[in-house]
C-alpha cells in the first residue's frame, strides 16, 4: 500500500524545519555567492520549485546580473568574472511593480499579460519578491515551478520567510564588510602616522608615509597625488604631483 501524502499541517511543520536549517545556513556564508548558493541548496525542502534564480541589480533595466540558480535538483552559482545578464521582460520580475511586493502568479499563461518563466524555463506559476538591504533594493529572488496552481497561501507566508532571511543574510554580509573596511582604514591610518611620526621635512613624510601603506595594503604600488584635486582645478591646468612609491 503506498504511503499516504502528509497532511497540511505536516507539510507546514516540514517546511519550518527546513526554514531552520537554511538560517543556520546562511549563518556561515562568507559572500554572496555562497549565500545564494545556499539558499539554492535549500529550497527543494522548502517548496515546491522547478527553478530558483537569484538577480542583482535595478529592476528599472530590462535585464539583471545572475546571482546563482537552482534547477534540474542543482544549485548553480555565477563566477564573477563571468557576468550574466538575464532579461527580464514578460517576467514576474516585472510584474512585481512600483511599491515592490511579492509578485505572485499561479498561472503564467492566464496572467495578464502572460508571464514567461526566467532563462526561458517552461515554469507555469511562480512567485518573486525584491531584496533589500539597508531599505535599498539590491536584486530580485524567484522561485517557479512546473506546474500550475503550485503555490497555497501557506507557501507564499513560507517564501516571504525565505526573502526575510537572505535579506538579513545580506545585511550581515555588508555590516562585516563595512566592519573590515573600517578596521583597515584604521590600521593603515595608525602605520602611516607611526612611520612619518618624527619627520621634519615634506619629502620624508611623503616617502615614509607612502612605504608605510605599501606594507599596510600589502601593495605592490602606492600613488600619491599632491596638489588641486582635479574637480577644482581648470579643465587644462595640471596642478597636480605625483609621488609613487613601489614595494
Amino acid at each position: 500500500m503506498p504511503d499516504a501524502q502528509p497532511t497540511r499541517a505536516q507539510r507546514h511543520i516540514a517546511q519550518l524545519n527546513a526554514l531552520l536549517t537554511l538560517s543556520q545556513a546562511l549563518a556561515q556564508a562568507e559572500d554572496e555567492p555562497r549565500l545564494g548558493y545556499e539558499v539554492a541548496k535549500h529550497i527543494e525542502s522548502i517548496l515546491p520549485v522547478s527553478q530558483l534564480v537569484i538577480l542583482k541589480g535595478s529592476r528599472a533595466a530590462h535585464s539583471m546580473e545572475l546571482l546563482v540558480r537552482w534547477e534540474s535538483g542543482m544549485p548553480h552559482t555565477i563566477r564573477r568574472d563571468q557576468a550574466v545578464q538575464v532579461d527580464t521582460d514578460q517576467t514576474l520580475v516585472q510584474r512585481i511593480g512600483l511599491l515592490e511586493q511579492v509578485a505572485f502568479s499561479n498561472d503564467f499563461a492566464l496572467a495578464n499579460p502572460p508571464v514567461r518563466g526566467l532563462l526561458g524555463a517552461p515554469s507555469k506559476s511562480g512567485m518573486a519578491a525584491v531584496l533589500h538591504v539597508g531599505g535599498e533594493p539590491v536584486g530580485v529572488l524567484v522561485i517557479e515551478a512546473g506546474q500550475a496552481d503550485a503555490y497555497d497561501d501557506t507557501d507564499q507566508s513560507v517564501f516571504d520567510q525565505v526573502v526575510l532571511q537572505t535579506e538579513q543574510a545580506l545585511t550581515r554580509l555588508q555590516v562585516e564588510f563595512g566592519m573590515q573596511r573600517m578596521a583597515l582604514t584604521t590600521s593603515i591610518v595608525n602605520a602611516v602616522g607611526q612611520r612619518i611620526q618624527g619627520e621634519t621635512s615634506a619629502i620624508g613624510v611623503v616617502n615614509n608615509g607612502a612605504l608605510a601603506a605599501l606594507r599596510a595594503l600589502n601593495a605592490k604600488r602606492v600613488v600619491i597625488k599632491l596638489g588641486t584635486p582635479p574637480s577644482e582645478a581648470a579643465p587644462d591646468a595640471n596642478a597636480s604631483g605625483t609621488v609613487t612609491g613601489s614595494a
